[in-house]
């Protein structure tokens, strides 16, 4: 129904939350999301900006303002100390000053919504997240997803192995994995996640022959909105990642394992302002590793491809791979690595460096010496 707060003409409306959870089979007590007409609409908050769901003009160099790619907020549940004002949440009813915000009383059990034109709720047309988390598995083995639409959901995967996501699709639905190996995710679209992070067993060399992550023709966009930092894959070795495109990322790159092959990837505008990389190996991540084929853009606070670690790591092959618009090209520490058909533009410090330094030998173990004498830099452009 209409109602007028604080001199602004809105919409109100009284949940009965025993009557859901009698429906779901599970108590409710409060709402995460709020949707009209399948559109997102914003837990109010203290500073305005821009729907993130739609489209934006601008890059991590030139973001477009009123965004918050713009605003490079924190999150208020991650760094409550570092919001402003310190310790807000949001959809506080006294931040609902705009279109498309939303808030939740759950003393009266009252949901407050600011609507734009183009999309007034009606008794058909809204749709509530009322769960924090709608999947969660343990130690979980042989489980296969196929076909489905995640919509505005969180869930998880811990130690879970021998996993399959295929022809899915995950809109406004967190993901978190952590010690896994054996995962195949194939023809999938990640896209308005809040939180995205995936992270393999890291086994460095005693990984053998164990299979990781297969990532096959995967889109993530528009990831990760609250400033922040890391991958959003890492660890695990023999992973293989290929066609893979990333774009409005807040977070990282990813970190792919040792004896992995990353092919065919677009990571393009991240965002993120960290010790971090598009593409970043450490140490042992780099043995027998191979990167082809791919292109960074736009990460102007990254490393486009980065070898790295106090003891540097060996045999890892770069070859038809683009490094443009970041902070740094490529960045290439340890030895035994074959680097050929670079290309480097526009990149705010160094476009490709191989430095001799952070390298151990070849057990990683002895004292510092010369790295990069037995690497091969060939036929390569920088500007």
């Amino acid at each position: 129904e209409p109602y007028n707060h604080n001199g602004y003409d809105i919409y109100k409306a009284v949940l009965d939350l025993d009557s859901i959870s009698d429906q779901i089979k599970t108590p409710v007590d409060s709402v995460y999301s709020v949707f009209v007409d399948g559109r997102y609409m914003i837990p109010a908050m203290p500073t305005n900006f821009k729907n993130p769901t739609d489209p934006t003009t601008g890059n991590p160099k030139n973001p477009e303002p009123g965004t918050v790619w713009g605003k490079k907020l924190k999150s208020p549940t991650v760094s409550p100390e570092a919001v402003d004002p310190p310790g807000y949440m949001p959809g506080n009813l006294a931040y609902l000053d705009t279109l498309e915000e939303w808030s939740f009383n759950p003393d009266n059990n009252t949901l407050y919504l600011y609507a734009s034109n183009n999309y007034i709720p009606t008794s058909t047309n809204v749709r509530v997240r009322v769960r924090d988390r709608f999947l969660s598995f343990q130690a979980a083995d042989n489980i296969e997803f196929r076909n489905l639409h995640f919509f505005a959901g969180s869930f998880s995967f811990q130690g879970c192995s021998y996993l399959t996501i295929e022809d899915c699709k995950f809109s406004f639905s967190k993901m978190y994995t952590s010690f896994a190996s054996n995962h195949t995710i194939r023809n999938c679209v990640f896209e308005h996640v809040a939180g995205l992070r995936y992270r393999g067993i890291s086994l460095g060399l005693g990984g053998g022959d164990r299979p990781g992550l297969l990532l096959d023709n995967v889109l993530f966009r528009n990831i990760n909105r609250h400033k922040s930092g890391g991958g959003t894959f890492s660890e695990g070795p023999n992973n293989v990642w290929r066609y893979v495109t990333k774009e409005n990322d807040v977070g990282g790159g990813g970190w792919p394992g040792y004896r992995s092959l990353v092919e065919y990837i677009r990571f393009e505008n991240l965002h993120a302002n960290c010790d971090c990389s598009g593409i970043q190996r450490n140490s042992s991540n780099t043995f027998f590793s191979t990167t082809r084929y791919s292109w960074i853009i736009n990460a102007p606070h990254l490393n486009g491809v980065r070898f790295d670690s106090k003891c540097g790591g060996q045999n890892g092959d770069i070859h038809h791979v683009v490094s443009l618009g970041n902070h740094r090209g490529f960045r290439i520490k340890g030895d035994y690595h074959d680097l050929y058909h670079l290309t480097a533009y526009n990149n705010a410090t160094l476009d490709v460096s191989v430095p001799s330094y952070k390298y151990c030998g070849l057990d990683r173990l002895g004292p510092q010496q010369l790295g990069n004498r037995n690497s091969n830099l060939k036929n390569s452009i920088a500007e």
